[in-house]
């Protein structure tokens, strides 16, 4: 019954995300509609080329789905007690933690949803550009710098969870605000913290540039000094995703922390 209450809150803002990947999947399918009547004509994009198209894809998704996990963040117990129920809610025959837990894995489970749902269907477009491009690279991108081509599977995957990583920590964030001040306005505290966070980064980079603070998107490539274009995968994804991850359950653990010792 929890999860219902949490899914009418949330479903409106999940419907217009699911009315985006809709309107995403039809102009996918009309690109590819498109390719195939184009199929084998000069204006086909260079197989090199497509490197350039996943890394855009990657950063045109920042906004959006920032947008989507803030949103999200802002609903569950934290909404609950901003409108004076969290008093009847969290006296029911449950530990506090239970309905915690529950938003912030629904909640995170519907922007995994929404973000696979986009990759996927970038991952279709990138693949008939590739199969209508002709040459060898069918399924693959090739990188300046790497010997061999990469699989475009593992380059899409490798953009979703660098996707996840950055939308789940916005909405750990935004959740963990909303709970500190026990109301939804929490959700400017999440915004100023991820802003400030980002002008800290500018300031340092600029003041210290030999101090480089992490990023909040996982860099999956690498790329030319001069050119700005994509060059090889990033080196040490691997530690650099689990350190994100464990930053990203650093909030909803505090969360817990805070709800299980305040007042309601």
């Amino acid at each position: 019954m929890y999860l219902w209450k949490y899914w009418r809150e949330s479903r409106i803002v999940f419907g217009i995300s699911m009315l985006g990947i809709a309107l995403l999947a039809w102009l996918v399918l009309k690109g590819v509609w498109h390719i195939g009547l184009d199929h084998g004509h000069s204006g086909m994009p260079d197989p090199r080329e497509i490197a350039k198209l996943l890394m855009a894809s990657l950063y045109l998704q920042v906004p959006v789905s920032a947008f989507l996990a803030w949103v999200m963040g802002s609903f569950g117990v934290g909404r609950s007690l901003g409108e004076d129920s969290g008093s009847y809610l969290l006296t029911r025959p449950r530990r506090r933690y239970w309905f915690l837990w529950r938003d912030w894995g629904f909640g995170f489970l519907q922007l995994v949803f929404a973000l696979i749902l986009a990759n996927l269907l970038i991952g279709y477009l990138i693949h008939r550009l590739l199969g209508a491009a002709g040459g060898p690279l069918s399924g693959s991108v090739m990188l300046r710098d790497v010997v061999s081509p990469v699989p475009l599977a593992a380059v899409i995957g490798l953009n979703c969870l660098a996707m996840i990583a950055f939308a789940g920590l916005i909405f750990g964030i935004t959740y963990f605000s909303t709970i500190s001040l026990k109301h939804a306005r929490g959700v400017m505290l999440g915004a100023g913290i991820v802003l400030g966070y980002v002008i800290l980064s500018v300031v340092v980079r600029h003041y210290w540039p030999a101090i480089e603070l992490p990023n909040l998107l996982m860099r999956v490539f690498q790329t030319s000094p001069v050119s700005n274009e994509p060059v090889n995968l990033s080196e040490h994804m691997g530690p650099s995703l689990a350190m994100r991850a464990a930053v990203m359950m650093l909030f909803p653990v505090g969360a817990q922390l805070i709800l299980e010792r305040g007042e309601i």
